[in-house]
């Protein structure tokens, strides 16, 4: 990366966190300065520990030295967390500490010669999935697969300050973060630490005009003080179902943001873009190849990607690939005349009776009706019938009628969703808890965990 890096005027600013900046030249002087543990590194595998501005730091100058690189998030539990390091053959860790890098080895590795042969190393970044709706698996993805889709034009990017609110841990997190360094573009990385409101504040306070977050992630913030301070040149959203409600408000509210629709998950990659302002995809997308990647529909109505190269892979005893090259996302979705529409994950439905209900179409359909701004679906256990539909909302702010609510939305979706569908509880909540990728959880099965 460091090579891109000093591509850019050393001068440009490449990020800020809180009040603090840190130029494009500030990289290659860190690494010189850290050439010492740099080349203990070099050839290793390794866990990158640190927040949000610490990884901001660490992964530049890591990338070419180290064999491997492996991203641990803050929510993911510690027998996962262990289960990883030994899928990844780890040798010791990395963190980084009043500008020094500390290197703490392992024990039983450490005399495990370390590459020092003066070769290029291709080094492999081993990002674990966001377990939304399973055990969470790590894959290994190489420079080139995270960065397909990258924009490098650093005339456009001088321009641009991208907001940061995912972690670096996360592929989300990484692909804004490769997005903004390689475009030369200005990196606003808000503390970890900070709450969401701070983080949104700080946001507007150093001028952000670009900003990357899920469905979920923009129905919060919409009504948000700190988003009325922004000036929003390029908006994007993935990580979930970007529906036709949610689209149609950021484009009211930003009319001249360049709006796009991220089809992307850890295991595929960036696998396509919509830029046409309409939800799901165009059904042409499966008659040719998009960024290289290939789509179909299976008879089991899931969306399969075949990536142009396939880089990626799992760690461990997963096969990533069918036999055919395709990667299932576990997406369902559904073809209509020119359209392709996703319903919800596959493994997340919810059974009823003999019926399986997919959750986010009955989320979609109560926010289609206007009276809540969030909602979150999910089963809960009943003896009788197995699962019974339950619905947590977050009303609208302007809405006065919070009594009769739920009467409200009870017969709304009697109207537009079959019986077995409608929801048997709702409840009204402050807040619905978002997992660290700022998605819903969606559990396979019984009631839901939410971090």
């Amino acid at each position: 990366m460091l090579k891109f890096i000093t591509q850019v005027s050393p001068q440009r600013v490449a990020f800020v966190t809180g009040d603090v900046s840190f130029t494009y030249g500030w990289f290659s002087n860190f690494s010189r300065s850290n050439r010492d543990v740099l080349q203990k590194v070099r050839g290793r595998n390794i866990v990158v520990e640190g927040n949000r501005e610490d990884l901001a730091k660490l992964l530049p100058v890591l990338h070419g030295e180290a064999s491997s690189m492996l991203l641990i998030p803050g929510d993911i539990q510690a027998e996962t967390a262990a289960r990883f390091y030994e899928e990844a053959n780890i040798d010791g860790k990395i963190k980084i500490e009043h500008h020094r890098l500390i290197l703490s080895e392992y024990e039983q590795d450490i005399n495990r010669a370390a590459n020092n042969n003066g070769q290029d190393i291709h080094t492999r970044w081993l990002i674990p999935t966001s377990g939304t709706t399973g055990e969470p698996k790590l894959v290994e993805h190489s420079f080139r697969s995270l960065t397909r889709t990258t924009k490098r034009n650093h005339s456009i990017g001088k321009n641009v300050r991208w907001g940061l609110t995912y972690e670096l841990t996360r592929f989300a997190g990484i692909q804004v973060f490769m997005q903004s360094i390689l475009s030369g573009a200005v990196l606003l990385c808000p503390s970890s630490d900070a709450d969401f409101d701070e983080q949104l504040h700080e946001l507007a306070t150093n001028g952000c005009n670009a900003l990357s977050g899920t469905p979920s992630f923009w129905r919060r913030i919409l009504g948000h003080e700190a988003i009325n301070q922004m000036d929003l040149k390029y908006i994007t959203l993935g990580g979930e179902i970007a529906d036709q409600q949610i689209l149609n408000q950021l484009k009211n509210k930003f009319p001249k943001a360049k709006i796009i629709h991220i089809y992307a998950s850890t295991e595929a990659g960036v696998c396509f873009s919509v830029k046409d302002g309409l939800e799901g995809f165009p059904a042409s997308y499966l008659e040719k190849e998009v960024n290289g990647n290939q789509i179909k529909i299976g008879d089991d109505r899931i969306l399969y990607v075949k990536p142009g190269y396939a880089d990626q892979r799992y760690i461990g005893n997963n096969d990533l690939f069918e036999e055919d090259g395709f990667i299932n996302t576990g997406d369902l979705v559904i073809q209509t005349t020119g359209r392709v529409r996703f319903l919800g994950r596959s493994s997340a439905s919810i059974k009823v009776g003999n019926h399986k209900v997919i959750p986010e179409e009955i989320e979609q359909c109560i926010l289609a009706s206007g009276m809540v701004k969030e909602a979150y679906v999910y089963g809960m256990k009943s003896p009788a019938m197995g699962e019974i539909v339950k619905v947590e909302v977050v009303i609208n702010d302007d809405n006065d009628d919070r009594k009769n609510l739920k009467k409200a939305i009870l017969e709304y979706c009697k109207e537009k969703l079959d019986s077995y569908k409608v929801p048997a509880i709702i409840k009204q909540v402050d807040e619905i808890l978002l997992n660290e990728t700022a998605k819903h959880v969606r559990k396979i099965k019984g009631s839901p965990y939410v971090k």
